[in-house]
């Protein structure tokens, strides 16, 4: 296995690891063999309900359709921990490479960006698993529904195992950075793939500053590349994990802008309210809630009028 820190942004690194060879069935544990005969027949499962559209009401397709989008809204951390299978009964004694843009990054940076960004996250995979175990019994008077599965059940059952895979492919990460069997590798050919090359490497602890919204969530890496980088890593399967982590990015950086927006805008129409109260205070009227509340109402009216006359302009 071989791990590969890619930033995304100023603030944001995509940790991935990839398997270099299938493992020996030998070697595995009997739960490693039985999880990867079901993970597996669960997968062909799924494609092929994708492709099914002569089902009743068409359900196999449709649970496809918005299973995906469900799959997609899942945290891109998330997926990154579950690519790092568990830690072998016997521990290689070679040291887990971990492969980086040397523009960007540092060699010091890698272990507590990985204990930052993931392994803090070990405690909520733990309760969430633990808590879609126990509710799930809960879901049992959907499988009385005709034709249809429980799907409720499939779904919590799911997302129990994301949660455990999560977590096992967390503990192996924590025993390599733990026991110092992370080797820091600098890959020159990873810095052509980013629009802009820093002339100084990201600042010590980069994860945890801000500097603003839009400088924090500005996508560095080329996403037009993003296919020849596979390529360049030997691991086509990171693509589709880099297209998802830039889309949750880019969601997060247009619900932060809103927040911000409407948090000013709150601001403003309190200020022009309390302004307004204050004139009349001034003129000779008495400071009471009535008064408070007409010229609040007053605003409150205006704002609407203002996006009924917004939405009608942009229907147009």
């Amino acid at each position: 296995m071989k791990l590969f820190a890619i930033p995304v942004t100023k603030r944001h690194t995509l940790i991935y690891a990839h398997r270099l060879t299938t493992p020996d069935p030998k070697t595995l544990k009997t739960w490693e063999v039985w999880h990867d005969k079901v993970t597996g027949k669960a997968a062909k499962m799924w494609i092929e309900w994708g492709k099914d559209k002569n089902s009743t009401w068409n359900w196999k397709h449709r649970t496809v359709t918005i299973g995906n989008k469900i799959l997609d809204n899942i945290p891109y951390t998330e997926y990154s921990l579950r690519t790092i299978p568990a830690r072998p009964r016997n521990p290689s004694s070679t040291p887990t490479s971990i492969l980086y843009p040397p523009a960007l990054l540092k060699p010091h940076h890698i272990s507590p960006l990985a204990t930052s960004t993931l392994l803090s996250l070990l405690p909520y995979h733990r309760k969430w698993m633990w808590l879609n175990v126990v509710l799930s019994p809960l879901t049992v008077p959907f499988a009385l529904l005709p034709v249809i599965p429980n799907i409720p059940f499939f779904v919590m059952a799911f997302r129990a195992w994301s949660h455990w895979k999560a977590m096992v492919g967390g503990k192996h990460l924590r025993a390599l950075v733990e026991n110092g069997e992370l080797k820091p590798t600098p890959v020159k050919e990873l810095e052509e793939y980013y629009k802009e090359v820093p002339k100084e490497p990201l600042p010590d602890k980069f994860w945890e500053t801000s500097n603003g919204v839009n400088e924090d969530l500005e996508i560095i890496l080329d996403e037009a590349r993003i296919p020849e980088l596979s390529d360049t890593l030997g691991c086509p399967e990171i693509a589709p994990e880099l297209y998802r982590m830039i889309t949750q990015l880019r969601k997060e950086r247009d619900r932060k802008i809103v927040e911000i927006k409407g948090t000013n805008a709150d601001k403003g129409v309190i200020t022009e309210i309390k302004e307004e109260v204050d004139k009349r205070v001034a003129n000779g009227e008495n400071k009471t809630e009535a008064v408070v509340d007409e010229v609040a109402e007053k605003h409150f009216s205006s704002g609407m009028e203002k996006a009924e006359k917004e939405k009608k302009e942009k229907q147009l």
